[in-house]
């Protein structure tokens, strides 16, 4: 079996969750979810943008355009 060190990955989605405890559903949206969505809306190869907030974790999810 061949290894690398650095092996060619072809992502095509990203996921990223932030755990805030404490907070609520609401606070989650406006402190992370909203900040996220903000940082990465004008990136060209994103193709859908999907985000959760729930007590505590915003959950985000990015599909890659391959194509791009």
């Amino acid at each position: 079996m061949r290894r690398e060190v650095y092996p060619a990955v072809a992502l095509h989605e990203v996921h990223v969750q932030v755990v805030y405890p404490g907070a609520g559903p609401a606070d989650v949206e406006q402190s992370v979810v909203t900040r996220i969505e903000q940082a990465i809306y004008d990136v060209p190869e994103i193709d859908k943008l999907r985000a959760t907030a729930y007590e505590g974790l915003a959950v985000v999810r990015a599909e890659i355009d391959e194509s791009a």
